[in-house]
């Protein structure tokens, strides 16, 4: 498997882990690939590596869980793991090889709308998790990821980049099942630096943008918008924006030696934006400082908010009023 082909969520954790990636794709059967990780893993303790953890998605996934049963191996991740068309059989065994774990650290997530959950697994694979001594997150459906490939999406990595992380590195989690905190980190976009001061309370005719909004998009950008004045005209407000998960170019070529990730995110950005209203549309709008690219809001529901950066390849923003009214 090439760099460029692995789950964003993967190369965004080796980021900014620092750690080192070794790329691997085998279609052998269990037992052959099995050994294959065994031996890459005893390998690169050899060479000096201190932990090892394997990861993957789809098939993948399913070599990844199965390696939670090798020495040498710190950590496991398997995503919308899968290995035949035999529902009921996979099923049965993966809680039956997850039972066997050695590892310290497992986590396992499956996605509403994946025809391969057909045969439900997550009673199955929560009580093979709780036979093993290892700390685990067992990531069931979870809201606005869709699909077998949900887990390759920027949108997974903004959500669950920080807390698998945490759940492989942090000395301080035990065993047993773990959960993920989705306010806090990548996840709620602390890289903005967006001030924690109390929302103002605005008068009409902006009443219905008092508030702190925030939410990330289907893409894994996180938007931030929070209203800090009302003119006769115009809207002030503080914005900031965390840009969406970006796919790593692989060198232009790779072999079996590690690659550790080297390029650099792009910088969030804050901005103090004044909007007014678009007479024609009837939304209110602004410009960003700098490019001057128009930031669009409207209201959605009471408590929802349609963010929109024309001219930009962003997909939209539905944001939601976190506090203040």
């Amino acid at each position: 498997m090439r760099l460029d082909q692995l789950p964003l969520v993967f190369l965004e954790m080796a980021k900014v882990a620092q750690w080192n990636i070794l790329p691997v794709a085998d279609d052998s059967g269990d037992d052959d690939q099995r050994a294959f990780i065994g031996k890459q893993a005893a390998r690169l303790r050899q060479e000096g590596f201190r932990k090892v953890y394997v990861a993957g998605a789809s098939r993948g996934g399913w070599m990844a869980l199965v390696a939670a049963a090798l020495d040498n191996v710190d950590g496991v991740i398997g995503i919308a793991p899968t290995t035949t068309t035999d529902l009921l059989w996979q099923r049965n065994e993966l809680a039956r090889r997850l039972a066997m774990a050695k590892t310290n650290r497992i986590a396992v997530v499956f996605f509403d709308e994946d025809p391969r959950e057909k045969v439900p697994r997550s009673e199955t694979t929560r009580q093979a998790l709780q036979q093993t001594r290892s700390a685990y997150m067992f990531v069931d459906r979870p809201p606005g990821l869709l699909g077998h490939s949900a887990g390759a999406t920027g949108l997974f990595a903004r959500r669950y980049r920080d807390c698998l992380l945490w759940l492989m590195r942090s000395e301080e989690v035990q065993p047993g099942e773990v959960q993920c905190d989705p306010d806090r980190g990548y996840a709620a976009g602390e890289d903005i630096g967006f001030p924690a001061e109390a929302p103002t309370v605005l008068g009409e005719p902006f009443r219905a943008y008092s508030g702190r909004w925030q939410a990330d998009n289907e893409n894994g950008a996180y938007a931030i918008l929070q209203p800090t004045e009302a003119r006769a005209n115009e809207l002030v407000a503080r914005f900031g924006l965390s840009p969406e998960p970006r796919e790593i170019k692989p060198p232009p070529s790779l072999d079996s030696r590690p690659h550790k990730p080297s390029e650099s995110p792009k910088p969030a950005l804050l901005d103090e934006l004044v909007f007014r209203r678009d007479q024609v549309r009837g939304d209110l709008v602004a410009r960003l400082s700098g490019s001057g690219v128009p930031v669009r809001i409207r209201p959605i529901s009471e408590t929802e908010l349609e963010l929109r950066v024309d001219r930009s390849v962003l997909s939209p923003f539905v944001l939601r009023r976190v506090s203040g009214r």
